[in-house]
Order: C-alpha cells, then sequence, then structure tokens
C-alpha cells in the first residue's frame, strides 16, 4: 500500500488487528486496576502496622505505670503520646519471638538498619511501597509469560516453582538492575575483614537493593528475593551456610534451593552448601541450624547479627554487644550468636585498653610520629636504599645519586647493615 493511501474497506469487529487492540486495552485496565488495588492494600497494612505499634507501646506504659504507681511524680511532662509512636527498632524488640512471625521480612530487615551508617536516609514507607511495586512487575510478568512454561516446561525443570524464582530473578536483574555490589567482590576464597564488608549498610541491608545504587551483598539479596516472593505468596525461607545466605522454596512438593548472589538463575543442592563457601561438620551444622529453613524470630536474629557487625566496624562497641545479645535471645539454640557475642566483647575491651607505642608501625621508632601509611612508604624507601637489589648480568648501574645514611646515637640499627 503506498504511503497516504487508506484500506478500501472498514476493519470489522472481528478483524485480529482490533482484537489484539481489544486485549491490551483489557489488559491495561486489569494492570492499572491490579496496582490500584496493592496500592489499598499497602495502606491497610500501613495502619495495621502503626495500630499494632501503638498497642505494644500502651502494653509496655501501662506496665510500667502499674510498677511505678506508688514512685514519686517527674515534673517532666511530654507531649508524645502512644499514638503519635510507628514502627522503630525498639518496636520491633520489643515483640516476643512468636509475635515476629506475624511481619513482613522486609520491614524486619529495614527496621534493623536503623541509625546503622548508609542508612542515614532510609524511608521506611518508600522502601516498602518500592518492595510492592517490584512485586507488581513480577506478577505481571511471571503471568504474561506462563505460556513459556506451560509450552516447554521442561526448559524450566519441569518445575512451576523454578519458573518463577527464575521469572523474579531475571526481571529484578534486568528490568530493575539489581546486582551484587562489585566492589565487595573477591575471588574466590578471599574475604574482606568485618570493618570493611560491613562498613556501609546499604551494602548488607535491603535498602541499597531499594534505593539508587539498586546493589546488595549475599547478607541483603537473599531476604530481598523473600521479600519479593512471599508479597506474591511465594513459600520462601531464608537458610543459612557457613558464612552464606540463600532462598529455599519449600512446599509439600517442591525443595529448591536458590543462590540469590549469582547472576541469572542458579540452583544447587544442600550438599553443596555443607562445602560452600566454607566446609561445616555435622556438628556445626546441627549446632548452629545450617542447611533450615528459619522462623521469622531466626531470620531477624541474623539481621541483628548483621546489625552488630556495622556496629562493631563504625566503632561503636557497646552498641554492637546489645545487638549480638539479641541475636542470642532471638535464636538461642544457634549456638554461633553466642561465640560472636563472646568475640565481640573481647574485642571491645582490647580497643578500650591503652595501645603500646609503635604498634602497627614501621620497627623504627624515628617513624613513630608519621601518620602509618606515610611512616610505611618511608620505611620501605629506607628499606631499598640499604639493601638495593643486586644488579642483573649485563645490567647498567643506577646513576640515581644515593645520599649516605648515617647511622644516629641512640637508635637501635635493628640488625641493618651500616649505610655506605
Amino acid at each position: 500500500m503506498d504511503r497516504g493511501q487508506f484500506p478500501s474497506k472498514v476493519a470489522s469487529e472481528n478483524d485480529p488487528w482490533i482484537l489484539n487492540l481489544q486485549t491490551m486495552s483489557r489488559y491495561k485496565e486489569q494492570l492499572l486496576q491490579q496496582i490500584e488495588g496493592e496500592r489499598l492494600q499497602r495502606a491497610k497494612r500501613r495502619r495495621w502496622g502503626a495500630t499494632f505499634a501503638a498497642m505494644l507501646v500502651l502494653t509496655a506504659g501501662a506496665a510500667i505505670w502499674h510498677r511505678n504507681a506508688n514512685a514519686p511524680k517527674s515534673n517532666a511532662n511530654s507531649s508524645k503520646t502512644p499514638a503519635d509512636e510507628k514502627w522503630s527498632l525498639a518496636a520491633l524488640l520489643a515483640l516476643k519471638p512468636h509475635q515476629i512471625e506475624e511481619l513482613d521480612i522486609g520491614l524486619t530487615n529495614l527496621l534493623c538498619a536503623e541509625g546503622l551508617r548508609g542508612s542515614e536516609n532510609l524511608d521506611l514507607d518508600k522502601s516498602l511501597d518500592r518492595l510492592d511495586d517490584m512485586a507488581t512487575r513480577v506478577r505481571l510478568e511471571t503471568d504474561r509469560n506462563m505460556h513459556r512454561f506451560r509450552s516447554n516446561p521442561a526448559g524450566y525443570e519441569n518445575s512451576e516453582p523454578y519458573y518463577r524464582m527464575a521469572m523474579l530473578v531475571t526481571v529484578l536483574q534486568q528490568d530493575f538492575g539489581i546486582i551484587y555490589n562489585p566492589d565487595r567482590v573477591t575471588p574466590v576464597g578471599v574475604f574482606e575483614s568485618n570493618d570493611k564488608f560491613f562498613a556501609d549498610s546499604r551494602d548488607v541491608f535491603i535498602h541499597g537493593l531499594t534505593g539508587e545504587t539498586k546493589s546488595g551483598t549475599c547478607s541483603s539479596l537473599p531476604a530481598f528475593y523473600i521479600a519479593i516472593g512471599r508479597r506474591l505468596k511465594y513459600p520462601l525461607s531464608l537458610v543459612s551456610a557457613k558464612n552464606h545466605l540463600f532462598v529455599r522454596w519449600e512446599d509439600q512438593e517442591t525443595r529448591l534451593n536458590i543462590e540469590a548472589a549469582a547472576v541469572g538463575m542458579n540452583t544447587y543442592d544442600d550438599a553443596h552448601y555443607r562445602k560452600w563457601p566454607y566446609p561445616m561438620t555435622d556438628q556445626e551444622e546441627k549446632d548452629n541450624g545450617f542447611i533450615k529453613s528459619m522462623t521469622a524470630a531466626e531470620e531477624c536474629a541474623v539481621f541483628m547479627s548483621i546489625r552488630g557487625h556495622c556496629l562493631m566496624a563504625a566503632g561503636r562497641s557497646n552498641e554492637a554487644i546489645s545487638a549480638h545479645e539479641q541475636a542470642v535471645r532471638l535464636a538461642p539454640q544457634a549456638k554461633l550468636y553466642g561465640i560472636i557475642l563472646d568475640i565481640a566483647k573481647r574485642e571491645a575491651a582490647a580497643r578500650t585498653l591503652p595501645q603500646p607505642r609503635g604498634v602497627g608501625m614501621p620497627p623504627d621508632p624515628t617513624l613513630w610520629d608519621d601518620p602509618p601509611e606515610t611512616a610505611w612508604m618511608l620505611w620501605h624507601q629506607q628499606q631499598a636504599i640499604r639493601n638495593p637489589r643486586p644488579l642483573l648480568p649485563g645490567e647498567p648501574p643506577d646513576p640515581t645519586p644515593r645520599p649516605p645514611m648515617p647511622s644516629q646515637p641512640g637508635i637501635p640499627s635493628f640488625g641493618l647493615p651500616p649505610s655506605q
């Protein structure tokens, strides 16, 4: 048909092109209705959460009043009422373990990041709304592409849970740009120190994934995927290996482990995680609940332990100890949390002791007044002058003049030969 030429007949209502437009219109209408429904449910959840928190504060307030009924009244007045209280870390920790089962894992995780370095701009409602929006997108794309699974189930391990998790991972990674933070990637078998890995809470809590960075680590990605999946009614649980977390789909018919820290959809059996990233003994698995689907209270214990590491990395030792104590309270059966708590206490005590002069510095007292980086640089320069590299056969001598370094009275030579 030439440009500008019109068809000779008007398309009928049975024309495939018209039917396709009608289908797209219905799909768009359903999409808008579904999004609006999600927003109404979110508002309802927020109201319920605020009411629940207020009830907790009222209950605690009543107990305190009863205990202090005969105590002298304070002159201090507060205009803040229980109704003003909102969800906070304190409200979360006031719950008993069985009460945490009713909470969204996303909410629990975000509350445990409160007040940490990297969470200064954390907006709880905005982060939860972001999780809801992402879940809606995953649901729509999963339903829209269901025909792929129906027509070729073998391509998805003949498992609808596998297909659904593959879609969840694909949408979050490709559509939303979710990634493992490349700055935290290390060679196989090499792990960063806690002070570096836990320096920024955005790397280990899910607000780094709902925020602008859209990145996380094995400490946050599993909880993030679970928060999205549970919004879709997927039976997902958090599972720990030794120094690692992963996701599990578990119902009466399926038990599927999903590696959240990888690119794309990756699944491994339990035997893999018993050996990776660190091998574990049968006793360690039993004592710490490794390879077992966690309860909500155990999930919260993980988050509080991560919080403790972040606080220790920031030099807030007393707060770190309190966080680790909460982890022990929430999961007393896991011996690892008690071990971590003891280590935190010893480290905090060591930090309060005066450090002998010269610790962490080169073995040359004349350099101890310089910053460590400068001192070590000068030390290496002096070492190079004192111990020049032997010349290779046929190599010309170094023309750079090297001034002599006379020894100083009263300064030990540390076994070094005198300068020439």
